[in-house]
């Protein structure tokens, strides 16, 4: 009976990530988002392609995996057994955790925008396409905070 207390935890874990997908979008904010300060650029949209955002890598998945894995696989044997059975079954469920979490998160439809600033510079910013709408001449502000850019109509 102990050894269902690890397992149910991981699997809990594994679902609960599956839910932690967040949308790309140049209109959704993070909560860490809201209210920073962010630097705004105005220029032009001279290239609009379609592109693929893959889903999550799996960290929660594959810390999930692993526990539930070595949590099933220790219970497999006698003596060493356990240990050898609870290390393979934790690699097992580390790989098998992280590619159920980024079948969970899925592929996206995104937008490879390429902005054409003042300064005659250019930008690529790649994000879900959401509600806005983007044409090649269509006048853009790219907003940046941090690490992380946006493109929204004017």
């Amino acid at each position: 009976m102990k050894r269902t207390t690890p397992l149910l935890a991981a699997l809990a874990a594994l679902l609960l990530s599956a839910g932690c997908a967040s949308e790309l979008s140049g209109s959704t904010y993070s909560r860490d988002g809201a209210r920073a300060q962010q630097a705004v650029y105005h220029g032009t949209l001279t290239r609009v392609e379609q592109v693929k955002i893959e889903g999550t890598d799996g960290t929660l998945g594959g810390i999930g995996g692993a526990v539930a894995g070595a949590a099933i696989g220790s219970t497999m044997g006698g003596g060493r057994g356990h240990t050898v059975g609870g290390a393979l079954g934790g690699i097992a469920g580390a790989l098998a955790g992280a590619a159920i979490e980024k079948s969970a998160t899925g592929t996206n439809n995104g937008l490879e925008l390429t902005v054409k600033l003042a300064d005659g510079s250019e930008r690529i910013v790649v994000q879900t396409a959401g509600k806005d709408s983007f044409y090649v001449g269509q006048p853009v502000r790219l907003i940046v905070s941090g690490s992380e850019s946006r493109v929204r109509p004017e």
